[in-house]
């Protein structure tokens, strides 16, 4: 029961976390040039993480909404109305 149940409150609560520490973290990534590549290198690529960080926040809430309700629609199949015979 825990397992279906659980993940209502928790979910949210976890995911916004993630959210804020990253926005948090973004000042500090930035200043630092923290896992970006600059061209010219090796391998002729470049990479900013800084910019990604912003993209991947962007996108976060799509992501969630869809694995979210996922898990209420497995609640709903586990716990919903059990049909009559």
């Amino acid at each position: 029961m825990c397992r279906y149940t659980a993940f209502i409150p928790l979910y949210p609560v976890g995911t916004l976390g993630e959210i804020v520490l990253v926005y948090l973290a973004l000042p500090i990534v930035k200043e630092r040039s923290l896992y970006s590549f600059t061209m010219p290198n090796l391998f002729n690529f470049g990479f900013d993480y800084y910019t990604f960080l912003i993209g991947a926040l962007c996108i976060y809430p799509f992501g969630w909404w869809s694995l979210y309700s996922y898990m209420l629609k497995s609640r709903n199949r586990k716990y919903g109305q059990k049909k009559q015979e």
